[in-house]
């Protein structure tokens, strides 16, 4: 049985998150969207790319095994 108090609070975090993806988005001249973000951080050093690609396998699996792979 899940406990509704966690999909009230994920849902939270999803809606705030777009809300500010979307304030990000109308202020043009910054570079403050997530994905503008991202960038910025695997630009710093060569190790945080393999650090993205690994949490990235790790999600697209977790995600195509419908979070049965832990």
């Amino acid at each position: 049985m899940y406990d509704p108090r966690f999909l009230i609070a994920w849902l939270v975090v999803l809606l705030s998150g777009g809300a500010l993806e979307l304030v990000a988005l109308f202020r043009r001249g910054t570079p403050d969207t997530l994905s503008e973000l991202v960038w910025m951080v695997l630009r710093m050093h060569r190790a945080y790319w393999f650090i993205g690609a690994l949490f990235m396998g790790w999600l697209s699996v977790h995600f195509l095994s419908f979070g049965m792979y832990p």
